[in-house]
């Protein structure tokens, strides 16, 4: 609170009647206010006392209780150094007026942190809630020797100013020595909190104080019931450090037993290697008076994997390739695919004949996947209609032409070789293929482990594949099938400029035209 006021002075008389007075109050929260002015006189009986009407008042300041604002000390002891460290962090968020450090001494280890002596003090003008606000506020810090113990308040009323610092916002400390003392503290301010460090710490017990100075800290007030705003580290206790002691040099009989231990050792060593070399020898010497045969040994060849699947958008094309590249080296698989540059020189000798080899091989697994480019090609083709790309590429009409192969295979093997896979989020809940045998769907990439491991797996012997989080290549399949589902929230329809559906009729009189 501040108070300023004004004055008249009558003629003929040496004295001044005041009539206004300005009172400017602090940290008004919103809330509703009366005014009580006292009038008083010699006597306590003659006051005169005047309200003034409630007033509610907006402001925009918020009521900030410092009570429920506890600052976090931490100190530390570092014997090899003699230094004495402490923080003092979550105040950058508490605007106060000030702010003490000062750190106690106390002859015993159990007493209260409150008491013992004063041995270095820090008076503190702190802002931190608008410190970038102001070009040159500072932060000064005070160190106070010579305590004498006896006295109230020690720090404040005793003992000689060893050395002031003040911290400016440039980030620099300007510090004065005022006696020749080894202990010169030094302290900085983080966007945490305040770190400080005593060097040349004797031995004895030590405690951190910190006590805000504000006036919301008065007991009694709006602001405050209970507390004084102080609080304190935990006591840290100073042992003299002693040299590390010498290790006594080992005894004659540990030496003797040392040395026994090694022979002992060495001896069953040679034995070893003596019974290794006899069972050997006896090895050959029955080798060679006898022909064993062994069979050969069979083993399994891994399967080979084709890719069937319609051409669809350009994110849908990149999410297939990088599919391609998780079967081949998860699967450590043969990996087929129309649309890899790889198989590009045996399409072009004959591409409907490289696709029937390998969707009627039994060796051979084909994964088929499901989207409304594929489900409308089938659709069309039994409804005597024709699924044309607006820009079309030689090899469009191989999945038709896979497709009727694959439901024309009669082999009995074909619920171990046909796996149908959608994508989740792409793959709309009615884009179903008909008459595909199989009726598992593996939805990626939720099941794509379960996908990995069907695929791999060797007639009775299920081998189960456990993708590592850290799978390159998987976390590409998942990205791209996560890009896959925003392009087809953002364009829905995007299949308009992709197909055009016309009549068999129109496709044979074109193609009679051509």
């Amino acid at each position: 609170m501040e108070a300023t006021s004004e004055g008249i002075r009558c003629e003929g008389m040496n004295k001044a009647y005041f009539s206004t007075a300005v009172v400017t109050f602090n940290y008004i929260f919103s809330s509703c206010y009366v005014l009580e002015v006292g009038a008083g006189n010699v006597s306590d009986f003659m006051n005169i006392f005047n309200y003034s009407e409630s007033k509610y008042i907006d402001t925009d300041y918020k009521k900030d209780l410092l009570i429920d604002k506890k600052p976090r000390i931490i100190t530390q002891h570092i014997p090899a150094l003699q230094e004495l460290q402490f923080s003092v962090s979550y105040v950058t968020g508490i605007n106060v007026a000030g702010m003490d450090l000062e750190i106690r001494y106390r002859d015993s280890y159990l007493s209260t942190c409150g008491e013992g002596s004063k041995q270095h003090w820090w008076e503190m003008a702190l802002s931190f809630q608008s410190i970038e606000g102001f070009e040159d506020l500072h932060i000064g810090l005070r160190l106070n020797s010579d305590i004498d113990q006896t006295m109230d308040r020690a720090c404040y009323v005793s003992g000689h100013e060893h050395s002031c610092c003040t911290y400016r916002t440039s980030g620099q400390f300007m510090c004065q020595m005022k006696h020749h003392l080894s202990n010169k503290p030094s302290c900085r301010v983080e966007s945490d909190g305040i770190k400080c460090t005593i060097h040349n710490v004797t031995t004895g017990n030590y405690c951190v104080m910190v006590e805000m100075i504000d006036d919301r800290c008065e007991r009694g007030t709006v602001w405050n019931n209970n507390s004084y705003c102080v609080y304190n580290s935990e006591i840290i206790k100073v042992e003299p450090t002693s040299p590390p002691e010498a290790e006594p040099p080992p005894s004659p009989a540990a030496f003797d037993a040392i040395l026994v231990a090694v022979v002992l050792a060495i001896v069953l060593m040679c034995v070893c290697l003596l019974v290794f070399f006899c069972r050997r020898r006896r090895r050959r010497s029955l080798d060679s008076g006898g022909t064993c045969h062994v069979g050969e040994v069979t083993v399994p060849r891994r399967p080979r994997i084709l890719l069937l699947y319609a051409r669809d958008c350009e994110p849908f094309m990149n999410m297939m390739v990088t599919l391609r590249q998780v079967l081949k080296e998860v699967t450590m698989c043969e990996v087929y695919d129309c649309f890899d540059p790889v198989s590009t020189e045996e399409l072009c000798q004959n591409k409907t004949d490289w696709l029937r080899t390998h969707v009627s091989s039994p060796d051979v697994k084909v994964v088929l996947v499901e989207n409304r480019c594929a489900v409308l090609q089938q659709r069309a083709l039994m409804e005597h209609m024709k699924v044309i790309y607006k820009d079309p590429t030689w090899l469009d009409d191989l999945f038709l032409y896979g497709l009727r192969v694959l439901l024309e295979d009669l082999q009995t093997n074909v619920y171990e070789r046909v796996f149908v896979v959608r994508i989740h989020g792409f793959t709309e809940e009615d884009d179903n293929l008909c008459h595909i045998t199989p009726y598992t769907r593996y939805v990626i990439p939720q099941n794509t482990e379960k996908l990995l491991s069907s695929l791999y797996q060797e007639s009775a012997l299920e081998h189960i594949i456990i993708l590592e989080d850290g799978d390159s290549s998987v976390q590409r399949l998942q990205d791209d099938i996560r890009m896959l589902q925003v392009f087809k929230q953002q364009n829905g329809d995007y299949l308009s400029n992709l197909l055009e559906m016309v009549t068999k009729q129109c496709v044979e009189k074109t193609e009679l035209e051509v």
